[in-house]
């Protein structure tokens, strides 16, 4: 109830990241790359989003939460 009815995101950066990624949506993860870029730098877009969305992605396949094939969105090349 509280995502439904607070006005806080339902994902954290690096969830959404990941759920982007694996849906096969990299436009939209690169759509929020560049919000964030427009504050901070690349470096830490990698340091604060990319790198912990990977590592939920790692993280859920070790788990075998998804199979390896499942996750060909995440190989493939964003626009950020």
């Amino acid at each position: 109830m509280d995502v439904i009815l607070g006005d806080q995101p339902a994902l954290t950066p690096e969830q959404n990241f990941f759920q982007r990624m694996l849906a096969g949506d990299p436009d939209e993860a690169a759509d929020q790359a560049e919000k964030f870029m427009k504050e901070k730098s690349l470096c830490a877009y990698y340091d604060e989003i990319a790198i912990p969305g990977l590592v939920l992605a790692r993280s859920d396949a070790h788990a075998a939460l998804w199979t390896w094939s499942a996750c060909a969105g995440l190989r493939k090349p964003s626009r950020a």
